[in-house]
Formats: structure tokens, C-alpha cells, sequence
């Protein structure tokens, strides 16, 4: 069984790896954001996350963060809502509708 689970790393170890639940998204984005890390959204296997987890018990965080490269089976970055559809973009975007009436 595969689950959705969010990570923060920087570029050299792996931070932490939660389970995505309601609220995980919003907190990790703030404490990735105060550490100068990146979010992520990983989908793993529930061993490879255990594994990973293990890894993460142990202190070995560059292991950590290598196997999470190596075992996910689809990884991203998470955003900031306000950075995903950004205001300005508006402005320099001429819509389909608009194009056709000019």
C-alpha cells in the first residue's frame, strides 16, 4: 500500500517525513519556510517510509534523504498557495476571451 507523506529537507539531509494528514501541509510549509528547507510531497511504500523513518531514528539524515530519493515512487515540491497563482500574473496574461476581442 502506498501512502502520501510530507518530507523537508534541505540539500544535504532529510529533516523530517510525516504522513500527510489534514493540517501536516500547512505546518511543514512554515517549518520549511523558517529553515531554509523545501517541502515535499512523497509517495512511498509503508515500509520504505518506515525504513526511512529508521534511518531518520538513527541520526543518519543524508541516508535519510538519498533513500527518500531513491525509494519514492513520485516526489514534488509543495508550494505556498499564494506562490502558486501568483496576482501579477494576471496582469501579463491576455486570456483566450480577451485575445478574441482585441
Amino acid at each position: 500500500m502506498n501512502d502520501s507523506w510530507i518530507a523537508i529537507a534541505d540539500g544535504f539531509v532529510l529533516k523530517s517525513l510525516l504522513l500527510e494528514e489534514a493540517h501536516t501541509v500547512r505546518f511543514a510549509l512554515r517549518r520549511a519556510e523558517r529553515e531554509n528547507a523545501a517541502c515535499l510531497w512523497v509517495v512511498l511504500q509503508r515500509q520504505h517510509a518506515g525504513f526511512i523513518q529508521q534511518q531518520l531514528a538513527l541520526g543518519a539524515r543524508a541516508d535519510a534523504l538519498m533513500w527518500l530519493d531513491r525509494l519514492a515512487l513520485d516526489i514534488g515540491r509543495v508550494i505556498q498557495p499564494e506562490l502558486a497563482d501568483p496576482v501579477w500574473m494576471v496582469d501579463c496574461v491576455t486570456s483566450f476571451e480577451q485575445h478574441a476581442k482585441e
